[in-house]
């Protein structure tokens, strides 16, 4: 692939020559590439990476669904690839009590600073309870890489979520995030939509979250109601701002909020 820049008229050159199939090579049909052009002394290598997935003892800890992961380091990150062939050739992924290992290329990422795995919620078996994952670069250039979740990915368990960012163990402790909703006290004020969050601190913002609660006894986002929900993030620091919104779904979308509630216990912060 060439890439030129129209203005400066420099021409950067991506370098391939490998099948992008799921019959041929590795199977793999994306590639990362790294550019070749003006300014680019030394091109950053295409390394592997081992990727073991351990999949917890509980019961139904197995999943159907498709699994993905983004592993991010100080160079960037690997974007989402599926984790589609085991090297330990297994005859399902992801079951319960099970390791599977995958190998993913990618421009060299240096130390690897956190991940993002999760699944798509596919299969009559879609959710997932996972224990740990480990990233090592095959060559050792970089200590192994430990992300311990220990959660469901499941949208009946846990917080609801499929999705689930990781840091290395050694590196960041988990905060307590509780946050409360009141909904406004007038005519039509609930809604049936899927409400979703993204809160903004000093040290960094969470992902969109969806806000469902698990084996809820009543509908959520009613008038007048308050709902309540408990989240575990890396320390965000001091919270600067919050979006918040819903998908429009269903007739009934239209929704008043009344007010949000954070509330940080380990912190002492309570966020109105």
């Amino acid at each position: 692939i060439e890439m030129n820049n129209l203005k400066t008229n420099q021409r950067y050159t991506f370098h391939c020559g490998r099948w992008l199939s799921k019959t041929e090579d590795d199977k793999q049909i994306i590639r990362e590439l790294p550019a070749e052009g003006p300014g680019i002394s030394r091109p950053l290598p295409v390394v592997k990476y081992i990727v073991d997935v351990y999949t917890g003892n509980k019961t139904g800890a197995g999943t159907d669904a498709n699994v993905f992961i983004n592993i991010y380091g100080e160079c960037g990150d690997t974007g989402v690839r599926l984790l589609e062939y085991s090297l330990l050739k297994n005859k399902d992924k992801f079951e319960k009590n099970q390791v599977d290992s995958f190998i993913i290329e990618a421009v060299l990422l240096k130390q690897i600073r956190k991940i993002q795995i999760g699944h798509d919620g596919t299969g009559s078996h879609s959710g997932w309870f996972l224990n740990k994952v480990v990233v090592r670069q095959e060559d050792q250039a970089y200590e192994p890489a430990t992300f311990i979740c220990n959660r469901w990915l499941a949208v009946n368990e846990d917080d609801g979520q499929i999705v689930r960012k990781l840091t290395p163990t050694q590196q960041l402790d988990k905060t307590t995030y509780n946050v409360n909703i009141k909904t406004g006290d007038i005519f039509q004020a609930g809604t049936d939509a899927d409400i979703y969050l993204k809160i903004f601190g000093e040290k960094g913002n969470t992902d969109k979250i969806q806000l469902k609660t698990i084996n809820n006894t009543r509908a959520q986002f009613e008038r007048g109601c308050i709902d309540s929900f408990t989240f575990e993030f890396n320390d965000l620091g001091k919270i600067e701002h919050i979006f918040i919104g819903h998908n429009g779904k269903s007739s009934g979308a239209g929704w008043f909020l009344d007010w949000i509630e954070i509330d940080v216990p380990i912190r002492r912060e309570l966020y109105r």
